[in-house]
């Protein structure tokens, strides 16, 4: 682990020696430690504490989130001749000089801001530190005077380590840069002569969400409203909010979220939580703390700028702030609206389609909705950092502008075994309200109705149809002819028919919605789909339903299982020389003898090789148990009957 890398090379080059090198009357030697973000920081200071000469020395921490005065004590000297252990991020590589560093250890990592165009978001990701970086950070160990360098990566590792960092064009958000091209009349930057030309797919999206701001007319020039948006200078989304704010009358409470969103968290996240609101509060509040100043100047500095681009404000709107605030971060941010998924407390579906995830410890995990400001979308999900609550009443307001309607859907609803059809309201990937609907379908509908069913069906397997035993029958005799003929024959196995369900079976479901209607459906129809009708009087001669025998009667075949197979009693069979055959003669039946009480007394392919010489022994065998039925000497001359001997009498 990285804390215990640390760790191990403090001990090895620096512990001892920096008291060999310390000088009289002069502080301690500091060691720089490179890291790539907080987290690592916390570790390794929980693993130098923990360390048996952790509380000799003094440890602090430097990155860009500590207060000025946490950072002023961080560059500070070393108070004692113990020394010193700074854990730093990259804002130590050439912004600050740190005194007394005799020597630097550096992890390799950086963290980088990303921009991921799938999810519309910047994410931090942990990289290897280029070469150049590297080498920058060597240099801080030798800035005041003598120092040394270790470096926790192979050599090896250095070959691989790309040169320089790519360019911020590349990886950072493309809204500002659309912005700016549109301003330029060159939407795409054709024209332009780039050193690294930004990503052409980024920058395509860029525009579309310029649209929905709309900061562009549909050729992609600025609209009035863009050229606005592109006069105040600011990041288009925070432009955005500050624009509406004052359209709404709300320009101070603009100005404010505008300066919290443009500035580092004033607010311990994991003690204040990622709720907006209590940032708000924060910057109203009295006091002469160095960052509200700071921010109070810069807020001031935004509603200068607003009004000299717009002009005179607007009234106040009589809305609640809460809502005032969460609508403006709602349009200033429009495709990160969430809405709480169901049962699932903290989780939530942005309209984009992505989800995001608040803590479920959190104030804001409860919501019905959010407005989401700010979010990490490294992860599968994006981690909300900052966000308002947002009502119902507000989504709906939302849908209403962007123009969203109700839409007729289908879906199947495995619980109740039926397709369920429903009108809903979205906005975009955000299911709003739903209502169920009835009336006559539009032919698409009833496309989409049947599709569902399809579903259904698939879900629950061809069990779930209304087989009767001539339409199984019909499929395996259907199986049989595909594996013996081949094509044209329609394959029926299992995979094959589930499959295949659109073809087959789909044209015979018009007006049909659930399980329990498909009981009125004829499968033996719908089995043969478009196969050729002049295959049906086929099967019928190569494979039939059912066999004549002496006794009169049609017998039907059993072709469940290897071959046909024929189930008779034994006396219906007295007079017949020859095995019963199918496929033109080709293929023999397997018979099955029965007892006058149809149990099963013998089975043979070989009917002749029977009566020659199996038949006395199950004559001997049944002719006491079954006394009223007729058990011939020689069954080739006898009458082959289902009656008993009395019947025949009656009858003759």
């Amino acid at each position: 682990r990285l804390e215990s890398q640390v760790r191990r090379a403090l001990e090895e080059h620096w512990l001892e020696q920096r008291f060999r090198d310390a000088l009289p009357g002069v502080p301690g030697p500091t060691a720089l430690v490179f890291l790539p973000g907080q987290r690592e920081i916390r570790a390794c200071l929980g693993a130098i504490q923990a360390s048996r000469w952790g509380r000799e020395v003094s440890c602090a921490a430097l990155h860009g989130n500590l207060p000025l005065a946490a950072q002023t004590r961080a560059i500070a000297p070393a108070g004692d001749r113990n020394g010193k252990v700074v854990l730093a991020t990259s804002i130590a590589e050439s912004s600050l000089t740190i005194a007394g560093v005799t020597l630097v250890i550096d992890a390799g990592l950086s963290r980088r801001s990303r921009f991921d165009p799938a999810s519309g978001m910047e994410g931090l990701v942990t990289v290897p530190a280029s070469l150049a970086s590297a080498t920058q950070r060597a240099g801080r160990a030798g800035r005041l005077g003598p120092g040394r360098c270790v470096r926790l990566w192979s050599a090896a590792e250095q070959l691989r380590r790309p040169g320089f960092d790519p360019p911020e064009l590349l990886e950072a958000d493309p809204l500002p840069v659309a912005l700016q091209l549109a301003q330029w009349g060159d939407p795409l930057g054709i024209d332009l002569a780039w050193l690294d030309a930004p990503p052409r797919g980024p920058l395509q999206e860029a525009r579309g969400l310029l649209q929905r701001l709309d900061a562009l007319d549909t050729s992609g020039r600025l609209s009035p409203h863009g050229r606005q948006l592109a006069a105040l200078g600011l990041h288009p989304r925070l432009g955005q909010l500050l624009l509406l704010a004052h359209r709404h009358g709300q320009l101070e409470l603009g100005s404010e979220l505008a300066v919290l969103l443009s500035e580092r968290d004033p607010l311990d996240r994991q003690q204040a939580g990622c709720d907006l609101m209590h940032r708000l509060d924060w910057l109203r509040e009295g006091g002469s703390h160095p960052q509200r100043l700071r921010q109070r100047q810069l807020q001031g500095q935004l509603l200068r700028q607003v009004l000299a681009a717009c002009g005179g404000a607007a009234g106040p709107s009589p809305a609640a702030e809460t809502i005032n605030a969460a609508m403006l971060v709602a349009l200033a941010y429009p495709e990160r609206v969430a809405l709480a998924r169901p049962g699932q407390p903290g989780r939530f579906l942005m309209r984009s389609g992505r989800g995001a995830l608040v803590h479920p410890g959190d104030a804001l995990a409860g919501c019905e909705a959010l407005a989401i400001a700010s979010a990490d979308g490294e992860g599968s999900e994006a981690r909300v950092l900052l966000a308002l609550p947002l009502s119902q009443a507000s989504l709906r307001q939302l849908a209403e502008a962007a123009g969203a309607l109700w839409q007729r859907s289908t879906c199947w609803d495995r619980e109740a075994g039926r397709v369920r059809c429903e009108e809903r309201l979205t906005l975009d990937a955000l299911v709003l309200e739903r209502r169920p609907w009835h009336g006559p379908l539009a032919e698409t509908e009833v496309a989409q109705v049947t599709a569902a069913l399809i579903e259904g069906i698939r879900d629950r397997g061809l069990a779930c149809l209304p087989w009767t035993a001539t339409s199984r029958q019909l499929r395996q005799r259907l199986a049989l002819a595909r594996s013996l003929l081949g094509t044209p024959w329609p394959d029926a196995g299992d995979d094959a028919l589930l499959a295949g369900l659109e073809r087959w079976l789909a044209p015979h479901l018009d007006g049909l919605s659930s399980l329990e209607q498909l009981q009125e459906l004829d499968l033996a129809g719908a089995l043969w789909g478009d196969s050729p009708w002049e295959l049906r009087g086929q099967l019928d001669r190569l494979l039939p339903e059912a066999l004549p025998v002496p006794s009169g009667r049609h017998v039907s075949l059993d072709y469940s299982g290897d071959g046909p197979v024929l189930a008779v009693k034994l006396q219906e069979l007295f007079g017949a020389s020859a095995t019963p055959t199918v496929l033109e003669g080709r293929l023999p039946v397997t018979v099955h003898l029965l007892t006058p009480a149809g149990r099963p007394a013998a089975v043979t392919q070989d009917l002749a090789g029977f009566w020659e010489r199996g038949y006395q022994e199950v004559r001997r065998e049944l002719r006491g148990r079954y006394p009223r039925h007729p058990w011939p000497e020689d069954p080739r001359r006898a009458e082959a009957t289902a009656l008993t001997k009395a019947r025949l009498a009656r009858r003759s």
